[in-house]
């Protein structure tokens, strides 16, 4: 959250009311066929999203470049988009549809996902699939699962400070 404060200060331009979101989703696909390891994939989702209130209107900018020029850009970029819907309007909307919010939102879990290594997951894939191709009208046996950790941290000019963790798993057993 500290890094993204710093991004918020370091953006130069007038507006109503600005705000940044930054979004970390990691995801570790795994999957083992009839007792072998099938796939191990991880991939990973960053970016922030720049929103904009000015002269009534709110506009959205976003960006992977996550540096104090990359993040300028998409302000700059929904600054400017807020102010051409300005002469377009169909409503008006000013600060208070932003008011000042705080807090911590961590998704409920049996066992941190952090403490469940790679290793154990493909473990258990690998016996699930053993098992279940112990039969011999059983052609082939497929288990996946994939987890899902989400991080989202919310600043805005007007103090706002927020954030989210979910950790999500899916599971198919076929």
């Amino acid at each position: 959250m500290d890094k993204l404060k710093i991004l918020l200060d370091g953006v130069q331009g007038q507006c109503d009311w600005f705000g940044l979101r930054q979004y970390n989703e990691k995801n570790h696909t795994q999957v083992s066929r009839n007792g072998e390891v099938a796939n191990n994939h991880f991939g990973q989702d960053l970016g922030v999203m720049v929103e904009v209130l000015n002269n009534g209107q709110l506009a959205y900018s976003a960006t992977s470049n996550l540096t104090p020029a990359g993040i300028q850009k998409a302000f700059d970029h929904a600054l400017y988009l807020a102010n051409v819907s300005a002469t377009h309007k169909v409503t008006q909307f000013d600060e208070s549809i932003r008011p000042i919010e705080e807090g911590t939102f961590k998704s409920s879990f049996k066992e941190d996902l952090g403490r469940l290594s790679p290793s154990e997951v493909q473990k258990r894939l690998i016996e699930v699939t053993s098992i279940l191709k112990n039969h011999k009208n059983i052609i082939e046996a497929q288990a996946w699962a994939m987890i899902t950790q989400t991080e989202i941290d919310f600043i805005s000019s007007n103090g706002s400070r927020l954030q989210q963790s979910f950790q999500i798993v899916t599971r198919d057993l076929s």
